[in-house]
C-alpha cells in the first residue's frame, strides 16, 4: 500500500468538486455541494471531449485540466464559511465528516492495489487509450481501431487524468475509489434534499 498517493487521490477529488464549482457559476442554478464532485466529473469529461476533437489532450492539458479544478475547489472552500457550506445541521457535521473520512479511508486502502487490474484485459485493452491520448492528444487512432466497442472515451480521459501522476496501479482509484466516494456524497446530498432517512441512504450505499 503506498499511502504517498492519497494525496493525489484527494486532489484528483478536489478537481472534480472544482469543477463542479465552474458548472453551477456557469449555469447559475442552485445546488447542494454534496452534488458538486459528481457534476464536476461530468464537465470535466465533455471538457475532455472537445479536447479530443482538437487533438489537445496531452499530458500538459491534462495536468492544466487537474489544477484548474484545484483552484475552483480552493476558491470556493474559501467561501463556505460566508455562504452557509454544506446543508448539515451542527450536531450531524462532525459525525458525517468523521463517516465520510473513514469511509474514504477504506475505499483507498480497499481500492488501491495492483492486482485489482487484470493483465490479460485491462493491460490490453483498456488502459492503451489513456495512454495514447497523453502521448497524441486524441483517442481515436484509425479506421480499424476498436475504440467505442472496448472504451467510449469518458473512462478513459478520467484514467489519464490518473495517470498524469504516473502509476499505473493508481488508475484502478478511479473506479475503486473516488467513483465510489462520489456515490456517498450523491446519496448525503438526495438524504438532505428529500429528507430520506440515514438507515436508507446507508442501505443504499
Amino acid at each position: 500500500m503506498d499511502f504517498t498517493l492519497l494525496a493525489p487521490t484527494i486532489g484528483i477529488l478536489a478537481s472534480f468538486y472544482g469543477w463542479g464549482v465552474l458548472l453551477q457559476r456557469l449555469l447559475g442554478v442552485p445546488l447542494l455541494r454534496f452534488y458538486y464532485p459528481a457534476f464536476g466529473m461530468c464537465m470535466l469529461i465533455f471538457v475532455g471531449g472537445c479536447l479530443n476533437s482538437l487533438g489537445l489532450a496531452q499530458y500538459w492539458a491534462v495536468l492544466l485540466c487537474f489544477l484548474i479544478g484545484c483552484a475552483a475547489c480552493f476558491y470556493d472552500f474559501g467561501r463556505i464559511k460566508s455562504s452557509g457550506g454544506f446543508k448539515l445541521s451542527r450536531w450531524s457535521r462532525p459525525v458525517i465528516g468523521s463517516a465520510m473520512i473513514l469511509f474514504f479511508l477504506l475505499l483507498f486502502v480497499i481500492g488501491h492495489h495492483s492486482s485489482a487490474l487484470n493483465m490479460h484485459d485491462d493491460y490490453e485493452k483498456y488502459l492503451k487509450y489513456p495512454i495514447r491520448m497523453l502521448q497524441t492528444g486524441t483517442l481515436v487512432s484509425g479506421s480499424f481501431d476498436a475504440l467505442g466497442s472496448e472504451a467510449l472515451g469518458a473512462q478513459s480521459f478520467l484514467q489519464a487524468v490518473a495517470l498524469i501522476f504516473g502509476s499505473f496501479s493508481f488508475v484502478n482509484v478511479i473506479d475503486a475509489v473516488v467513483a465510489q466516494f462520489l456515490c456517498l456524497l450523491v446519496l448525503l446530498g438526495l438524504r438532505e434534499q428529500l429528507g430520506a432517512s440515514w438507515l436508507g441512504c446507508f442501505t443504499l450505499m
